[in-house]
């Protein structure tokens, strides 16, 4: 049968109703059994997904309060959405950035290696994020090195 589902409600979360193109195109012989019908995504009403929307919205309003200079108040609203959706990449980029311009380097570093693990497909942001941890990394070595004593001093 040339079978054709199409989608119910505003996205293709939702139910699929199934046509029998075969039927409907050609009109010949006597109308076919109904087809089962694709059911909504269970996860379309679940309080998973709508954590995860939570998240997600928590992360656009962490990331304007960030760029509008408030990082405290993007660090509160990013802990929320880390304790809705853990496991989302940009949430730990955005993590990083914010502890990062917080001077809270230990975590910043944190939260950009588990960004790493989460998103492995974005090369070009992979590479961003390597050079932030190289920079937090080098901070202390940078520290260390003024505190030896330069023979040419001496």
């Amino acid at each position: 049968a040339m079978v054709m589902w199409v989608a119910e409600g505003p996205s293709a979360l939702g139910r699929f109703r199934a046509f029998d193109l075969r039927y409907l195109l050609m009109r010949q012989g006597t109308r076919p059994a109904p087809l089962d019908d694709i059911a909504a995504d269970r996860l379309l009403h679940s309080e998973e997904f709508s954590d995860f929307q939570q998240a997600l919205d928590a992360v656009d309003h962490a990331q304007s309060l960030l760029a509008a200079d408030l990082p405290e108040k993007a660090l509160a609203s990013a802990k929320l959405a880390l304790a809705l959706a853990p496991d989302v990449g940009e949430l730990h980029r955005l993590l990083g950035d914010i502890e990062r311009e917080l001077d809270h380097p230990a975590e910043a570093r944190k939260h950009y290696e588990r960004y790493l693990e989460l998103v492995p497909g974005k090369l070009r942001d992979q590479e961003r994020v390597r050079g932030l941890l190289e920079e937090l990394g080098g901070a202390p070595a940078e520290e260390e090195a003024p505190a030896e004593a330069d023979p040419a001093d001496e």
